[in-house]
């Protein structure tokens, strides 16, 4: 049922699921894939940053809390990017359908 309602949608079903082969749908999943990358790299430096938080030495302590606040700026960047890109996009000028990012 679901393989057919993606074919009638102009998709191709594979295994994971239906793959939207739109331009809009191929950039949509390349920004979606590449968030999930950067939230994952932000996620490894955070743990980073806590273990050389523990390990007790002034310097790591001091490199831990500017990678630390350095992980959240840029975690935050992220965010608003997102923010900005759903708003110039849907609200602005109405050229991403809305749940796409």
């Amino acid at each position: 049922m679901l393989c057919n309602n993606c074919i009638i949608q102009g998709g191709i079903w594979i295994v994971i699921g239906c793959l939207d082969v739109t331009p809009l749908g191929l950039v949509t999943g390349m920004i979606r894939i590449a968030f999930g990358v950067m939230g994952g790299v932000a996620l490894i430096q955070l743990i980073l940053a806590g273990l050389m938080y523990q390990s007790g030495q002034e310097a790591k302590i001091v490199e831990a809390r500017e990678k630390f606040f350095a992980t959240l700026a840029g975690l935050a960047v992220l965010v608003f990017s997102v923010v900005i890109l759903r708003i110039i996009g849907i609200n602005v000028l109405d050229v991403i359908p809305d749940g796409s990012i």
